[in-house]
């Protein structure tokens, strides 16, 4: 898996509320998202989402995971800046 990339689909289904939204932005289908998600949520061992067929929410720990910015050294050892800006 590639972490990052997961954690970079994580945060934008976060920032976007809808994982459909957030797969049409990186071009990809929305099952590679999910795909993504839960390879991210078993490398971690905690779920980040409750996903259901009608809403996506963020669970206690994807709310910290996202808020506290836990993802962010990721970025900065690896030298990407993708996810450093706001969203459009």
């Amino acid at each position: 898996m590639d972490k990052l990339k997961a954690i970079e689909s994580f945060v934008s289904v976060a920032a976007r509320g809808s994982l459909t939204a957030a797969a049409i932005a990186e071009g990809v289908a929305p099952a590679i998202m999910g795909r993504r998600l839960d390879a991210l949520e078993e490398s971690l061992g905690v779920k980040l989402l409750v996903r259901t067929t009608r809403r996506i929410t963020l669970t206690f720990e994807g709310s910290a995971f996202l808020d506290d910015g836990m993802w962010r050294p990721w970025y900065r050892a690896f030298g990407s800046s993708t996810l450093m800006s706001p969203l459009p």
